[in-house]
């Protein structure tokens, strides 16, 4: 995770803080249940591939944080379109969270280098 980057206890939709989270019916601290996913001020990002090759090693999908903000995630997205490493068939989008479905020859190297920049924090989502 990135610096920033906040994990969300799915169950009581709250922060984890130190492997542990707020209970909103109690208001005690309890440990975090899984699974997780990352919120606010983070989005949480899927990219499904369509794109199938059994001779190559392409990606079929990849999660994670991206940010700084939903409306900055997208532009970036349709960069990834203009510079042709994806072609676009839907994204849903909420203020937290996007979700792409696209097609992409990129092997899984090149589209973590890409996308991800092999866990150093995004170069084209950041």
């Amino acid at each position: 995770m990135a610096i920033g980057d906040v994990e969300w206890d799915v169950a009581t939709k709250r922060p984890i803080v130190d492997g542990k989270t707020i209970n909103s019916d109690t208001g005690l601290v309890q440990p975090a249940t899984t699974p997780t996913t990352y919120g606010p001020p983070t989005i949480d990002i899927v990219w499904q591939n369509l794109h199938t090759d059994p001779k190559t090693d392409v990606w079929v999908l990849n999660r994670g944080p991206a940010g700084p903000s939903i409306d900055k995630l997208f532009i970036r997205i349709a960069k990834l379109v203009q510079d042709g490493w994806i072609t676009l068939h839907s994204v849903t989008v909420t203020q937290y969270t996007c979700v792409v479905v696209c097609e992409s020859k990129a092997t899984r190297d090149e589209f973590h280098r890409v996308a991800w920049n092999f866990g150093e924090g995004s170069t084209v989502l950041h």
